[in-house]
């Protein structure tokens, strides 16, 4: 099945459809439960997979290392 068609079915723009199947935009809830009506696996196992996606993007830059730092050593001092 191309991308078109499967837009079609899905009744998605093949544009907003690529745009996600190349990680240029995310699968959204909606997205999420026309996969399941369509028959392509349960809404929340996508939107548990979008979210694995994002947390797994967030730990890789840099000011998120930081802020986790930060925050840990904010917390450290609390509980002392």
């Amino acid at each position: 099945m191309t991308v078109t068609e499967l837009a079609k079915y899905l009744g998605y723009s093949r544009g907003q459809l690529s745009n996600v199947l190349h990680c240029r935009a995310p699968i959204s809830a909606d997205l999420a439960w026309r996969l399941e009506m369509a028959g392509l696996g349960k809404a929340h196992m996508w939107l548990a997979r979008q979210s694995a996606y994002d947390l797994w993007q967030a730990h890789r830059t840099p000011a998120a290392d930081k802020a986790t730092m930060l925050a840990s050593k904010k917390w450290h001092h609390r509980e002392r």
